[in-house]
C-alpha cells in the first residue's frame, strides 16, 4: 500500500495480483497527474495532483493510407504511402506504437507494396475496412516472410507477445520471389523460459485473424516450435509449401488451407489444437506430400475436431512416424487420393500409437468420372494400441475398394468401418490357451485350452 498526501490517495492492488506496479509524476493527456504504471510502462489509470479520478489514457490509434485509398481514408491518416517501400511509412506506426507503449495501427483500404513488416509488440496492427479490402503485396525479390514480431536481441529484452494481427489479405507475390512467405512467429531464445523480459513463460500468444495468406512461395503461416499463438479465421491460398506449419500449443478455428504445394497443414510440433478446420487440393508442387493433415514426428498430443480433408493429391488425415496419443472426433475424409486412382486412403496411420480416430471416409468423383480415394483406411506396421472406428462409402456413382487399403495390422488395435471389425493381429491358429479369442477361418473362436 502506498498512501500519497494532500489529499489521501490510497492505491490497492485490488485484484490480489503480483504485477508490479509503479507510479509517476508526469506530463499526461489528461494534464499533470499521477500516473500508474504497469512493468513494461502502460499507463493503467491516471489521478489529478487535486485528487480527482481521470480517464485511462487510450493507447496511441494510427491510420496508414495506401496510395489508391479514397480521399476520405487519405485525409484522416496519419501516414501517406506512394506505393513503392510502403513498409517504411507502416513501419514507423508500428514504432511509434511500440514506443508508446500500446496501441493500434490500422491500415486504410486499398493496396500496399512493400518490404517486411515488423509488428509492434503488446498492440494490434488490423485493417478496419473489411479483409478483401486491404492487401499488402510483398515487393520483388523481398526473399522472406513478409510479416513478423520484434525478437529479443539478447535474450533478456522481451519479444513480442500478445500482437493481434488481422483484417487484411498478404500477397507473398511468389513469381517474383525466391524464397519466403506469409507470416512468421520467432522468439529468443528458441527454447526454455524465453527472455528474461517475456510477460510470461517462452510462448508467443500471438494471434492472427480474419486474415488470406495467399500466393506464398514456401509456407502461409509458420511458426516452428513456438507456440500458444491462435489463429481464427485465416485461409493459407496458393501457398508453394505448407498452408501452415505452426508451432506446439497452437490454436485453430474454422481455419482453411486450400491449393497449398506441399500439406496443408503440417503438424509437426505437440499438441495443437483444431476445431472446424479445412484442407482441399493439397500437394499442387509435390503431390505425394499433399497431405490434408499431416500430423508428423514429434507431432503428439494434438486435438481435431470437425475438420474436413477434400480432394487433396494425397492422403486425407495421416498420422505418420511417431505422431502418438492424438484425437480425431467427427473428421472427415472426402476424395482425397486425386494423385491417382486407390493411391491414398482417407485415414492413414503409419507407425503411430495410441491414437484415438472416429470419422467418415466417402468417394463422390470429384472429376465426375473417377473414383479416387477408393479405400477408408491404411494402417501400417508398427502401428500399436490405435482406436479407429470409420464409416466408409459413396456418392455418385463412385466405385469403392476394401476398406482397409493395407492390412498389415499390428497387435493391439481396435478397428471398426461399417460395424465391422478388423482383428488382423489375433492368432490364426488354436493357442491352446483357455479364454483366447482367435481367427478360425475368419470366425471367432474361444479357444477352451
Amino acid at each position: 500500500m502506498t498512501v500519497l498526501n494532500s489529499p489521501p490517495l490510497i492505491i490497492r492492488d485490488e485484484d490480489q495480483t503480483d504485477a508490479p506496479l509503479r507510479i509517476a509524476l508526469q506530463a499526461s493527456s489528461v494534464g499533470n497527474a499521477l500516473e500508474i504504471l504497469s512493468s513494461g510502462g502502460v499507463v493503467l489509470g491516471a489521478f489529478g495532483v487535486d485528487g480527482t479520478i481521470k480517464a485511462p489514457r487510450p493507447g496511441l490509434s494510427l491510420l496508414v493510407a495506401p496510395s489508391d485509398a479514397p480521399a476520405s481514408i487519405k485525409s484522416q491518416a496519419n501516414y501517406l504511402c506512394d506505393g513503392t517501400d510502403d513498409h517504411v511509412e507502416i513501419q514507423a506506426a508500428c514504432d511509434r506504437v511500440d514506443a508508446d507503449g500500446h496501441g493500434t495501427v490500422i491500415l486504410g483500404c486499398g493496396h500496399f507494396v512493400g518490404g517486411q513488416l515488423i509488428a509492434p509488440r503488446y498492440a494490434r496492427l488490423i485493417a478496419a475496412s473489411g479483409t478483401y479490402a486491404t492487401l499488402y503485396q510483398a515487393k520483388a525479390a523481398l526473399n522472406a516472410y513478409v510479416l513478423t514480431n520484434r525478437v529479443s536481441p539478447d535474450g533478456i529484452q522481451p519479444n513480442a507477445q500478445f500482437v493481434e494481427v488481422g483484417g487484411f489479405v498478404i500477397d507473398g507475390n511468389k513469381a517474383n520471389q525466391a524464397s519466403g512467405g506469409g507470416v512468421f512467429w520467432s522468439m529468443s531464445p528458441a527454447t526454455g523460459a524465453g527472455a528474461t523480459g517475456d510477460v510470461l513463460d517462452g510462448a508467443l500468444h500471438n494471434s492472427l485473424r480474419d486474415m488470406v495468406l495467399y500466393n506464398c512461395k514456401q509456407n502461409g503461416y509458420d511458426s516452428t516450435n513456438y507456440g500458444e499463438n491462435r489463429l481464427h479465421n485465416v485461409v493459407a491460398f496458393k501457398c508453394d509449401g505448407h498452408g501452415f506449419n505452426p508451432g506446439y500449443d497452437s490454436f485453430f478455428s474454422v481455419c482453411t488451407s486450400a491449393w497449398s504445394g506441399l500439406a496443408g497443414y503440417r503438424l509437426g510440433f505437440s499438441t495443437c489444437h483444431l476445431a472446424g478446420c479445412k484442407a482441399y487440393y493439397s500437394g499442387q508442387v509435390t503431390p505425394t506430400q499433399g497431405y490434408g493433415f499431416w500430423h508428423r514426428g514429434a507431432g503428439y498430443g494434438h486435438a481435431l475436431a470437425a475438420c474436413i480433408a477434400q480432394d487433396n493429391k494425397a492422403t486425407g488425415f495421416i498420422w505418420d512416424s511417431g505422431a502418438n496419443h492424438c484425437t480425431a472426433v467427427g473428421c472427415v475424409a472426402d476424395s482425397n487420393s486425386t494423385r491417382g486412382a486407390g493411391l491414398n486412403a482417407g485415414f492413414q496411420a503409419f507407425q503411430s500409437d495410441y491414437n484415438t480416430i472416429f470419422g467418415a471416409a466417402f468417394e463422390r468423383r470429384v472429376d465426375g468420372a473417377t473414383s479416387y480415394q477408393t479405400h477408408a483406411l491404411q494402417i501400417d506396421a508398427a502401428s500399436d494400441h490405435n482406436v479407429i472406428i470409420l464409416t466408409h462409402g459413396g456418392e455418385n456413382g463412385a466405385t469403392l475398394g476394401s476398406s482397409l487399403l493395407s492390412s498389415d495390422l499390428s497387435g493391439g488395435n481396435i478397428i471398426v468401418i461399417n460395424g465391422e471389425m478388423y482383428l488382423n493381429a489375433l492368432p490364426t491358429a488354436d493357442p491352446h490357451v483357455a479364454g483366447q479369442v482367435w481367427r478360425n477361418s475368419g470366425v471367432l473362436t474361444v479357444s477352451a485350452g
